[in-house]
């Protein structure tokens, strides 16, 4: 397996696990790339065992980094500001980069997107009103998947690397989130928060939470 990767893309790639075949389960290889190594799990490529060989997801990857850089792009922009960064992972892909036409993903590319804004261009008032415009933008790109909106104190957000995220949760700086994702249909948008100490759960049907 690990042989079919280096010769079907020409480099070099490391072995991260293996799962063997079994009566529900198809013999599974985790590797990454070593040129951009493995950054916390987030460039592992699967490959599984196939009737005529073998099939892998690492052609998915050139398509998420496009989709994280244009919510990037598209949050800095919002804010005027670089104190906001998203970290994308991608959950599951049927499509290819060279399939996306005008920025459309056509609901197939779905994606775990964590972001983390400093309260001084967001705060826990805020947070909805940047909510409901990034939902706006992700349905007319047709981007799925689950966004958590990361509020933090006195950080530098472009310091933030991939690899740390879940032990800002435990700093004094966390100050809370806001979390969002589209149901099956795409027609509600089921959201969670804890903000100011309280928790709470809505579920909206798409075009109320979009007039909010």
């Amino acid at each position: 397996m690990i042989t079919y990767l280096n010769e079907k893309y020409n480099e070099e790639f490391i072995y991260a696990g293996y799962l063997e075949p079994a009566a529900n389960q198809t013999e599974t290889l985790y590797a990454y790339p070593r040129l951009l190594g493995n950054d916390y799990g987030r460039n592992t490529v699967t490959v599984k065992a196939a009737k005529d060989g073998f099939t892998d997801d690492y052609s998915d990857r050139s398509i998420v980094d496009y989709a994280e850089e244009m919510a990037n792009d598209f949050m800095k922009d919002y804010f005027d500001s670089d104190q906001v960064i998203a970290f994308f992972k991608v959950n599951a892909c049927d499509i290819k980069k060279n399939e996306v036409v005008d920025g459309d993903f056509q609901w197939k590319l779905g994606v775990s997107d964590i972001i983390f804004v400093n309260e001084d261009i967001c705060n826990a008032d805020q947070v909805e009103e940047f909510a409901v415009n990034y939902a706006k933008w992700l349905y007319e790109h047709e981007l799925d998947g689950r966004h958590r909106i990361n509020i933090v104190k006195d950080m530098d957000v472009t310091q933030i690397t991939y690899g740390e995220i879940s032990d800002i949760y435990d700093y004094d700086n966390y100050l809370g989130f806001y979390d969002f994702l589209f149901d099956s249909s795409k027609k509600n948008i089921l959201q969670c928060e804890h903000l100011n100490g309280n928790r709470a759960q809505h579920d909206y049907a798409a075009e109320e939470y979009f007039n909010n």
